[in-house]
């Protein structure tokens, strides 16, 4: 039925535009610009369905903003979620800072991967 196809191509999109904020979230975190970067991410929770959040991207937004609590609590909901993007995880520069802590070993070790 063409409104189902609609439907799924208005939640690619926003999908889509949900990651890609969160990833220019970290970009701007990243750079200094932090007042920024959390307005972004504030505006992806309150705008965005929750079961259509983008996690792994919003750990990525989250770290670059120094919070590792939260960066932690997206990427356990990726894991929860099996998040496509979690491939990735450790090729993630935006996670380097998240190597120290316990709970990256954890995840990890979770995922069947080694840290």
């Amino acid at each position: 039925d063409l409104s189902v196809v609609r439907s799924k191509r208005q939640h690619v999109r926003r999908d889509q535009r949900e990651r890609g904020s969160a990833r220019l979230a970290y970009a701007l975190a990243a750079t200094g610009h932090v007042e920024e970067a959390r307005t972004i991410v504030d505006d992806i929770l309150r705008s965005a369905p929750s079961d259509l959040l983008p996690s792994f991207a919003l750990a990525i937004a989250y770290a670059g903003l120094g919070d590792a609590n939260a960066a932690f609590e997206w990427l356990e909901g990726a894991y929860v979620q099996r998040d496509a993007f979690l491939h990735s995880i450790k090729a993630t520069a935006a996670f380097d800072g998240l190597h120290a802590d316990p709970r990256w070993a954890a995840l990890l070790w979770r995922m069947g991967l080694s840290a």
